[in-house]
């Protein structure tokens, strides 16, 4: 069994990592009405900013123009 089960060398979905700024649709849309109605109003630039720090992070050893191990 592979520790990731999506390929490294493909696109990813950020939902999961959006999860921590609760800016994410994988809490359930049908399920949480109110939750529905506050993400459709929401601003969202907030958990794009902490996405953004992450990628920074995940990509701060990788050296510049370097390629993806596999």
């Amino acid at each position: 069994m592979d520790s990731h089960e999506i390929a490294n060398d493909e696109p990813e979905e950020e939902m999961p990592l959006l999860d921590a700024a609760h800016v994410s649709l994988q809490f359930g849309f049908g399920y949480f009405p109110e939750y529905a109605r506050w993400y459709t109003d929401a601003d969202h630039s907030g958990g794009y900013r902490l996405l953004r720090q992450y990628l920074q992070a995940m990509q701060a050893g990788r050296p510049e123009g370097g390629r993806r191990l596999t």
